[in-house]
């Protein structure tokens, strides 16, 4: 099944809002600096926000949210911050 139809299939079931319906190995995938932004966009920190924090270039920043939402599929912020389970 699709990740998509896993997200549907999930939703029909009544399956909480806040429960990924993508197993716990794709985030896996992600590599430490990816997992460690992504959490920071699940908090709502901007781009800036998050470079300030971790002195890194908002463009580095936004490179990772960009290769993290790949990776997972998410197909925005909120949801890339949902997935990494916040």
């Amino acid at each position: 099944m699709d990740r998509w139809a896993g997200r549907v299939a999930a939703d029909a079931a009544g399956r909480h809002a806040t429960s990924s319906p993508f197993p716990k190995d794709d985030v896996a995938d992600l590599t430490d600096r990816e997992r460690e932004i992504a959490v920071l966009v699940g908090r709502r920190l901007s781009n800036k926000e998050i470079a300030a924090r971790l002195y890194i270039s908002v463009r580095t920043v936004e490179s990772h949210v960009y290769t993290a939402r790949g990776k997972l599929g998410a197909e925005s912020r909120r949801e890339l911050g949902s997935i990494v389970g916040l």
